[in-house]
C-alpha cells in the first residue's frame, strides 16, 4: 500500500540505507566499543572519534549487539547525557 502511494507521488520506493553500514569488526573491537559507549565519563563524540564510527553506525552496532532491554536502557542514558 505504501509503495503504491510513494510511486504515485513520484518518490523512490527502494530501501536504500540512510546511514553507512557498520563495518565488520572483530569481537574484541565490538566489546571495546560497547564498553566505551556504556561508560559515563567520555563524551559521546569521543566514543565516535576513537573508534572511527559515525553516530548512526554506533547506534546500529549497539542495536545489533545488545539485548533489547539493554539497548533501551542505553538509549535512555544516552539521551540524558547529550
Amino acid at each position: 500500500m505504501f509503495a503504491a502511494q510513494f510511486a504515485a507521488q513520484g518518490r523512490r520506493v527502494d530501501n536504500a540505507p540512510m546511514a553507512k553500514p557498520v563495518p565488520r569488526l572483530a569481537p574484541a573491537e565490538v566489546a571495546r566499543i560497547i564498553d566505551t559507549a556504556w561508560n559515563d565519563k567520555p563524551p559521546f563524540n569521543a566514543v565516535l572519534l576513537s573508534h572511527g564510527l559515525n553516530e548512526g553506525q554506533l547506534v546500529a552496532l549497539l542495536r545489533r549487539e545488545l539485548t533489547p532491554s539493554a539497548y533501551k536502557t542505553w538509549t535512555q542514558r544516552w539521551r540524558t547525557r547529550r
